[in-house]
């Protein structure tokens, strides 16, 4: 009986470490996953920045296409002013 009980206490040992183990690769993940959380808010942040001086650029790049085509527009009436014959 006696052999018998100090196997079962071997095994509870045994179980007791994979256990403890356990729990500290877990802990060891969780520490993972919230740096991962954090990076990803980071990244979703830095996106919406990015993505707002994106729509502000498409804003400011229409109107500025529009003058330059006004003033191509200029400089071809003007050169066809001074072509065409009177």
């Amino acid at each position: 009986m006696r052999e018998e009980l100090e196997i079962t206490q071997f095994q509870l040992d045994e179980v007791q470490a994979e256990l403890e183990q356990s729990q500290s690769q877990l802990s060891k993940h969780q520490e993972q996953l919230n740096t991962y959380q954090c990076q990803l808010q980071q990244t979703q942040i830095e996106l919406e920045k990015t993505k707002l001086k994106l729509e502000k650029q498409e804003k400011i790049l229409p109107n500025q296409n529009i003058k330059n085509y006004a003033a191509h527009i200029k400089n071809l009436a003007k050169i066809l002013a001074e072509t065409i014959p009177d």
